[in-house]
């Protein structure tokens, strides 16, 4: 596995290098820059909040659709949101 740093200041060559298909980004991990600069090669990036542990759960629901993984994830998630 390649590192490509810590969250906040990513490698955007390294990362780029090994052909994401999906970029999880944090609103209050990763710069805006960063984000934009994924975006700007045309790269599918989802950015989640974790101000809370509600929008969190909701970020978590985003990421299941996005992988395509819905019915797992929700199912996943529901206890916890009760």
């Amino acid at each position: 596995k390649k590192n490509i740093g810590p969250f906040h200041r990513i490698n955007f060559e390294t990362a780029m290098s090994l052909k994401p298909t999906l970029v999880l980004a944090s609103v209050d991990g990763n710069s805006k820059d960063q984000i934009e600069l994924f975006k700007s090669k045309k790269m599918r990036v989802l950015v989640v909040d974790s101000s809370s542990f509600r929008v969190m759960i909701q970020g978590m629901k985003e990421i299941a659709q996005a992988l395509g993984a819905e019915e797992i994830g929700f199912k996943k998630l529901k206890p916890l949101e009760d």
